[in-house]
Protein backbone atom coordinates (compact mmCIF):
# COMPACT_ATOMS: atom_id res chain seq x y z
CA UNK A 1 0.00 0.00 0.00
CA UNK A 2 1.37 3.49 -0.55
CA UNK A 3 1.04 6.10 1.56
CA UNK A 4 -1.01 8.12 2.24
CA UNK A 5 -3.34 5.59 2.91
CA UNK A 6 -6.69 5.11 0.81
CA UNK A 7 -9.13 4.08 3.46
CA UNK A 8 -11.22 2.70 0.52
CA UNK A 9 -8.25 0.40 -0.35
CA UNK A 10 -7.59 -0.57 3.21
CA UNK A 11 -11.41 -2.01 3.86
CA UNK A 12 -11.41 -3.64 0.66
CA UNK A 13 -8.21 -5.33 0.98
CA UNK A 14 -9.36 -6.21 4.86
CA UNK A 15 -12.63 -7.54 3.21
CA UNK A 16 -10.80 -9.71 0.78
CA UNK A 17 -8.50 -11.46 3.21
CA UNK A 18 -11.56 -11.75 5.37
CA UNK A 19 -13.20 -13.97 2.73
CA UNK A 20 -10.31 -15.76 1.65
CA UNK A 21 -9.68 -16.81 5.33
CA UNK A 22 -13.29 -17.80 5.62
CA UNK A 23 -12.65 -20.16 2.02
CA UNK A 24 -9.60 -21.63 3.30
CA UNK A 25 -11.17 -22.68 6.74
CA UNK A 26 -14.56 -23.94 4.63
CA UNK A 27 -12.28 -25.58 2.30
CA UNK A 28 -10.49 -27.43 5.22
CA UNK A 29 -13.83 -28.31 7.12
CA UNK A 30 -14.93 -29.94 3.68
CA UNK A 31 -11.58 -31.92 3.07
CA UNK A 32 -12.07 -33.10 7.08
CA UNK A 33 -15.71 -34.14 6.38
CA UNK A 34 -15.07 -36.00 3.09
CA UNK A 35 -12.05 -37.52 4.21
CA UNK A 36 -14.04 -39.10 7.37
CA UNK A 37 -16.75 -40.37 4.62
CA UNK A 38 -14.34 -41.80 2.69
CA UNK A 39 -12.42 -43.77 5.56
CA UNK A 40 -16.08 -45.08 6.80
CA UNK A 41 -16.57 -46.28 3.19
CA UNK A 42 -13.37 -47.81 2.88
CA UNK A 43 -14.37 -49.31 6.46
CA UNK A 44 -17.88 -50.36 4.81
CA UNK A 45 -15.94 -52.00 1.97
CA UNK A 46 -13.55 -54.08 3.75
CA UNK A 47 -16.33 -55.07 5.90
CA UNK A 48 -18.35 -56.66 2.84
CA UNK A 49 -14.87 -58.20 1.56
CA UNK A 50 -14.84 -59.99 4.59
CA UNK A 51 -18.02 -61.45 4.94
CA UNK A 52 -18.12 -62.36 1.55
CA UNK A 53 -14.20 -64.15 1.97
CA UNK A 54 -15.93 -66.15 4.97
CA UNK A 55 -19.26 -66.87 2.99
CA UNK A 56 -16.74 -68.08 0.10
CA UNK A 57 -14.84 -70.13 2.46
CA UNK A 58 -18.13 -71.61 4.41
CA UNK A 59 -19.65 -72.72 0.44
CA UNK A 60 -16.48 -74.25 -0.40
CA UNK A 61 -15.80 -76.36 2.49
CA UNK A 62 -19.68 -77.28 2.28
CA UNK A 63 -18.81 -78.75 -1.29
CA UNK A 64 -15.79 -79.97 -0.20
CA UNK A 65 -18.22 -82.15 2.53
CA UNK A 66 -20.34 -82.86 0.49
CA UNK A 67 -17.92 -84.57 -2.05
CA UNK A 68 -16.49 -86.80 0.66
CA UNK A 69 -19.29 -89.24 0.29
CA UNK A 70 -19.14 -88.75 -3.88
CA UNK A 71 -15.13 -89.35 -4.30
CA UNK A 72 -11.97 -88.59 -1.85
CA UNK A 73 -10.32 -87.15 -4.89
CA UNK A 74 -13.01 -85.20 -5.61
CA UNK A 75 -12.65 -83.69 -1.84
CA UNK A 76 -9.19 -83.66 -1.67
CA UNK A 77 -9.07 -81.40 -5.06
CA UNK A 78 -11.81 -78.90 -3.53
CA UNK A 79 -9.93 -78.40 -0.14
CA UNK A 80 -7.24 -77.32 -2.05
CA UNK A 81 -8.55 -74.84 -4.34
CA UNK A 82 -10.22 -73.28 -1.07
CA UNK A 83 -6.44 -71.95 -0.26
CA UNK A 84 -6.59 -69.72 -3.18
Amino acid sequence: MTKPIDSVEVRFRTLNYINMKRSKDALEDMAMILEQRIKEFVKDIEGSCKYREHLNINTIEAFGKMSKYKDLEDSNHIKRVRLY
